[in-house]
């Protein structure tokens, strides 16, 4: 948490005048931590964001000489509404933006919620509900002209084609790209014959040798093709502007496969990116599935149920299943 507050007139939320503001704060964030009145605790992950929102409310009670949390009453927090509506254009956008203007009016919500262990940990709370005890999101929609941004899911035309070439690409393919890494690693592992010069072992001899060894692989011709699914890597040494380099090639077609299991995965299963994430690699060697799948029978036992396994620190603050 940063308290370093930067206050008009060049102050600090630091400097000895502020001292009891920001005494009363510290006390209200750590409240948030360990005595939630309404909700969970805070997770130490949104220290961030609840940073910012007091930093906001902080600056604008600095221009108005509010030094207390007491001071904030259901009229100075209209005055704040107004100040949020004048001042708080998104930067990202030409218009003011809804979720924006919610995050900076939840603080005073927040306060508000907490009066009773503040009470208890010796600070004056505020004296009555902000916004005349409206829900800060229904304020936020009254001033702003730009909704909250969803994003629209891709249209069929779309969607369609980009999640079969990537179903495409988990296949044969991938079976390609796994065999032509290992191709690539070990010629390089290896090395080139000995000489007088050394064991052949260089960084210029591994490399040469890796190049042959790419050089010589073939891709795979799917089924219903007349050619192979991908040309065959260019070994050449590359020296101009824009060229690509054999190895950068291979790592090319690499993230290639990544992203299309990605596609796959969120496209088939809905995972979000940290779930991705979080999955653990390798193979059970029982089912042969992969070992972040579970299989269990349905309560029928007509059927078979499959679990994904990943990890979330999103809830729990740390990694978990």
């Amino acid at each position: 948490m940063n308290w370093n507050i930067k206050l008009p007139h060049g102050q600090s939320l630091l400097d000895p005048q502020w001292a009891g503001l920001l005494d009363s704060l510290r006390r209200f964030v750590w409240s948030l931590l360990t005595d939630p009145r309404e909700g969970k605790s805070l997770k130490t992950t949104s220290m961030a964001t609840i940073s910012r929102m007091l930093a906001y409310l902080v600056n604008w009670m600095a221009t108005q000489d509010f030094r207390a949390i007491h001071e904030l009453d259901n009229h100075a927090s209209w005055e704040y509404v107004e100040h949020v509506a004048i001042t708080g254009s998104d930067k990202q956008y030409s218009t003011l933006h809804e979720g924006w203007v919610w995050q900076r009016l939840h603080i005073l919500t927040l306060l508000y919620k907490q009066s009773g262990a503040l009470r208890e940990s010796g600070v004056s709370p505020m004296p009555e509900p902000p916004f005349d005890g409206r829900n800060p999101f229904d304020v936020a929609k009254r001033i702003t002209n730009r909704q909250r941004d969803f994003i629209p899911p891709l249209p069929d035309a779309v969607a369609l084609p980009i999640m079969t070439a990537a179903e495409r690409l988990i296949g044969v393919p991938a079976d390609d790209v796994i065999k032509l890494q290992d191709v690539y690693l070990a010629a390089y592992a290896q090395g080139g014959p000995g000489n007088h010069k050394g064991p052949g072992h260089s960084l210029p001899v591994r490399t040469d040798a890796a190049r042959r060894a790419v050089r010589s692989f073939h891709f795979s011709m799917l089924a219903g093709e007349s050619s192979p699914w991908h040309d065959a890597i260019d070994t050449q040494p590359r020296r101009g502007a824009g060229q690509v380099d054999f190895v950068a090639a291979i790592r090319s077609l690499i993230m290639d496969i990544r992203t299309a299991c990605i596609i796959v995965l969120q496209s088939h299963v809905g995972l979000r990116i940290n779930e991705v994430m979080g999955l653990k690699a390798g193979i059970d060697p029982d089912s042969g599935l992969p070992s972040c799948l579970q299989q269990r029978p349905s309560k029928t036992g007509l059927n078979t149920i499959f679990y994904l396994k990943s990890l979330a620190a999103k809830i729990h603050g740390r990694p978990v299943e």
